[in-house]
């Protein structure tokens, strides 16, 4: 099969080209920069910015799945319409030319990394967001990948062109950055972090387990049209995280004892409300549809996952 791969230089890209050079599939990985190990595993690599002027026709020859990984990360600092031009071009406007592209050159399937944020930033009373849930995007970026989804369907129902949408929460694993290394480096410093009475439920994804629903997704019939939340399918509150990633560092966790409401407090008077959502607030994701429809199933676990996240990060055990 002939894939092309676009945001193959990021981190999701970058797991999921190194997963299929060990596979029969043809590859050609499409990026803003290079990746310096793309001859190494025979890998055809395209340097394009798909917010500018592309040719489709040499992008798009022979291929028969686009995976479009590319786009404009979410950035908690973010806000007003600059933000939302730049999301709308890279995340809405670029997505829908290329599948434009891709349906009028007989490109069979086009699967698309949404987000979870497409529904919403948090959820309540142990009732995980499902594909059935309303959308409910509280920001310019869950917009943005909104109104590409949205775009997406209405080119599949006038051509031919499968679409797969998947929406995952976190992504973590070797090479992952932002808050979640952040988070990483402060428990390996050991620093006392006031979470230990907060109980929420939150969703993760290992980005083993997002790569292998990646391919499941590549030609399995009952994926088109689909839209398919990914996890580990282990929730876990910010405590238990933060007890897993020290276990894996062979330490203690200095989990303090201290009231969230107090937390949500500090989180308000420092206008930090979105960083107290993300550590105290709930957002879990059902997969069932993606174990039905698919027969798909995680195949890493946490524990192991997060070892190999701690590692690559050179965080050296204690034990």
């Amino acid at each position: 099969m002939n894939i092309v791969v676009t945001g193959a230089s990021g981190f999701i890209g970058g797991h999921l080209c190194d997963a299929l050079s060990n596979t029969q599939h043809t590859v050609t990985m499409v990026s803003r920069s290079p990746r310096s190990d793309a001859e190494q595993h025979s890998r055809h690599l395209v340097l394009a910015d798909l917010e500018h002027q592309v040719d489709y026709d040499e992008l798009l020859k022979d291929c028969e799945v686009v995976v479009h990984l590319a786009g404009r990360v979410h950035n908690l600092h973010d806000q007003g319409g600059d933000s939302k031009s730049a999301y709308t071009s890279a995340n809405t406007t670029a997505t829908l030319e290329l599948a434009r592209a891709a349906a009028t050159r007989g490109v069979k399937r086009f699967i698309f990394m949404s987000s979870v944020k497409v529904n919403g930033e948090s959820t309540k009373n142990d009732e995980p967001f499902t594909p059935g849930s309303v959308p409910h995007p509280t920001d310019e970026y869950g917009k943005s990948k909104l109104d590409a989804e949205l775009g997406l369907f209405e080119i599949s129902k006038s051509s031919d062109l499968e679409v797969v949408i998947i929406r995952p929460p976190l992504v973590y694993g070797p090479g992952v950055r932002a808050n979640f290394l952040e988070l990483m480096k402060l428990v390996h410093r050991r620093v006392p972090l006031p979470l230990g009475t907060v109980e929420n439920k939150r969703s993760l994804v290992g980005i083993d387990n997002l790569v292998s629903l990646i391919m499941t997704c590549l030609d399995h019939p009952a994926a088109p049209g689909q839209v398919f939340f990914v996890s580990d399918n282990l929730d876990l509150s910010t405590p238990d995280l933060i007890r897993h990633i020290a276990r894996a560092q062979g330490l203690r966790p200095r989990l303090l004892p201290f009231p969230p409401a107090f937390l949500r407090l500090g989180a308000k008077l420092l206008h930090r409300e979105h960083l107290y959502m993300r550590l105290c607030g709930s957002l879990q994701v059902d997969i069932s549809s993606a174990m039905k429809l698919l027969g798909w199933k995680p195949v890493a676990i946490p524990e192991s996952m997060l070892a190999k996240t701690m590692e690559y990060a050179g965080f050296q055990s204690h034990d």
